[in-house]
């Protein structure tokens, strides 16, 4: 074995090295730190319906360009995330870089409210709400959305909520009130209240107004409040009256309006409180059918043995005794069934009402109390649409010959015909008009539409999981703006007694090199007849123009139920159209780095230096 001496500079190069490297290793012990993951950008502007695809304007953290993120869905509703069309419940940085990640608002829902869980896969940012500006208003969409109503009904009153929305920072004007007139003035107006509605609650997209009062002053509002009576019952009709006033560009506004009928009906009950002497039961209170007049069955007790010999019913409205009869004695207390009948058929019989009694026992007189009110028996009418409505699809303006199959260059021709005419002045009408596909033509698949079971999605909802295609082609009697869609609305006159309208549009749009197996989901409404616009001909002539304006927006008539029609027909496309059919789902990508960080660099290079002095020395 041969031992190199090491000579004194060695020594000291030895001895150097050795400090830099204890100096190295303690330098980064000290000064490697981890800093928190922060949110850098969390922002969203979505109107109703709407498809974003995500980018770092939208949702981004503080992390370096280079790593991965991961966001988690922890919650969300009236929206979901989709990638390539499948619904997705985590994506990543790399994913949303690359345009691959939406948010799709389910259509005609209220605001989103999403969480997620973000992480970097070291720091993690739990329970992120995304900040998200909305609007129930549809993008590029003439017209405006349905108010929400609520009609609240107790025995102490009735009170009208009405929600309606808002246009970002737009200054959208509305009038409010139980009558058609309307107050607002386009120019610096404001939002004007009738009837005493108030302001109830103002939420960022939306705001209610509400009209609280008691029953009988429901009652006496006979301006705005009409009455039907069978003297037991009350049927109180009335009908609000929500009108927008949307600013243009042009420095004026525009109306939209909508009407909701409301049917508040109350029962007569009697109230009492008994004395010592005389004990009152109302059994009945019902209308006699042979000449209307209210007639109250009651049951009174003479205490003390006390024997009725005379009664009389004194009140607000006349009554007469129609019936005395002895019924029994029980303990000490003799028993009567009566019979009131009032002396003519009166509107309402509201009152406090005294029972005067002559008792032939000492010659008594005793007399009692009872109050006459009408009260809430059962839930208020909310008055519904009661007609159904059947649609054809046909290759022509003449509708004359069906269609089933299309080729994604025809205009498609649509007729909807109802099974009755049912309203006198009133004409049938398109309000909403969704158009969806199945992925492929084999795939016989309706879309869920099942009132009886509560389920009224159809093609309302955009489901991923099985739509290839979707979109709204009328928003609240109006249509879409999209000229490729060319979508143009006829009123027709009536055939056979069934009222009827059509409607046509393109199906260019839907040319994406693959077949279809399509849907129409049509929603349909009354309005009042235009017979300036009537079609006297096969040959429909149009209402609306091409930009899609429509002149018969104000005057909606009761659009909080539409009667559906469902059509199903093919649309094939031409084969000469390339597109990727690829589908990337569920995919999971990994990326493993070797020393990434720059302290492992460095210690390469120091490892590289230490090999070549040891050489050297040796």
């Amino acid at each position: 074995m041969t031992i190199h001496r090491l000579y004194p500079l060695q020594q000291q190069l030895l001895f150097l090295l050795f400090i830099f490297f204890i100096f190295h290793s303690y330098h980064h012990t000290v000064t490697v730190t981890v800093t928190a993951l922060q949110i850098k950008t969390n922002s969203f502007t979505i109107y109703n319906g709407d498809t974003t695809t995500l980018t770092l304007q939208n949702i981004a953290t503080d992390a370096s360009t280079d790593t991965l993120i991961t966001y988690l869905v922890k919650s969300i509703s009236n929206a979901n995330f989709q990638i390539d069309n499948q619904i997705v419940t985590t994506f990543t940085s790399d994913l949303i870089n690359k345009n691959k990640v939406k948010l799709v608002h389910l259509p005609d829902q209220e605001k989103p409210n999403i969480v997620l869980l973000i992480s970097d896969g070291k720091e993690s940012i739990d329970n992120l709400q995304l900040n998200i500006q909305f609007t129930m208003f549809r993008r590029n969409s003439f017209g405006a959305p349905k108010p929400q109503i609520n009609v609240q009904v107790d025995n102490s009153g009735i009170s009208f909520f009405v929600k309606v929305y808002k246009l970002f920072n737009e200054n959208i004007l509305f009038d409010i009130g139980l009558s058609s007139k309307t107050l607002v003035n386009c120019n610096g107006g404001s939002t004007t209240l009738r009837n005493n509605f108030q302001l109830y609650f103002n939420a960022d997209y939306y705001t209610i107004y509400k009209l609280g009062r008691s029953i009988k002053e429901h009652l006496n509002d006979i301006q705005n409040v009409k009455q039907t009576t069978n003297s037991q019952f009350i049927d109180a009709t009335t009908n609000l009256f929500i009108n927008y006033f949307i600013p243009t560009t042009f420095g004026d506004c525009f109306s939209v309006s909508y009407t909701k009928k409301h049917i508040l009906q109350i029962g007569l009950t009697v109230t009492n409180t008994n004395n010592f002497q005389i004990n009152f039961e109302c059994t009945k209170v019902i209308t006699n059918p042979i000449n209307n007049c209210l007639e109250i069955d009651a049951t009174i007790g003479c205490t003390n043995n006390n024997e009725m010999k005379s009664i009389k019913l004194n009140g607000p409205k006349r009554f007469k005794v129609l019936k005395n009869t002895f019924v029994k004695n029980y303990n000490a207390t003799n028993y009567y069934s009566l019979t009131f009948q009032s002396e003519q058929q009166y509107d309402d019989y509201w009152g406090i009402y005294t029972l005067q009694l002559e008792l032939n026992n000492n010659n008594l007189t005793s007399s009692l109390d009872f109050t006459l009110q009408y009260q809430v028996p059962y839930q208020s009418i909310n008055q519904q649409l009661s007609f159904n409505t059947n649609a054809e699809t046909y290759d022509s303006n003449l509708l004359m010959d069906i269609k089933y199959n299309y080729n994604t260059s025809d205009l498609m021709f649509v007729k909807v015909i109802s099974d009755s005419n049912l309203i006198t002045g009133k004409e049938l009408s398109i309000y909403n008009l969704y158009l969806c596909c199945n992925a492929n033509t084999n795939q016989m698949s309706m879309p869920i539409y099942d009132p009886n079971n509560n389920n009224f999605k159809g093609c309302t909802v955009n489901d991923a999981s099985y739509m290839s295609f979707y979109t709204r082609l009328v928003q609240d009697s109006n249509p879409i703006k999209d000229i490729n869609y060319n979508m143009k609305i006829y009123s027709l006159q009536p055939s056979g007694g069934n009222l009827q309208y059509a409607f046509s549009f393109s199906l260019n749009p839907l040319n994406d090199g693959r077949d279809k197996l399509c849907f129409l989901h049509i929603q349909s409404y009354l309005k009042s007849t235009d017979s300036d616009n009537v079609s006297q001909s096969a040959v429909l002539k149009d209402v609306v123009n091409v930009n899609g304006q429509i002149g018969g927006v104000n005057g909606v008539e009761d659009v909080s139920t539409y009667p559906i029609s469902f059509r199903a027909f093919t649309v094939i496309s031409p084969r000469d159209v390339k597109k990727d059919k690829s589908i990337v789902s569920g995919a999971t990508t990994t990326v493993i780095s070797v020393f990434s960080s720059g302290s492992g660099w460095i210690l390469v290079w120091c490892s590289v230096l230490v090999s070549l002095l040891v050489a050297w020395l040796l």
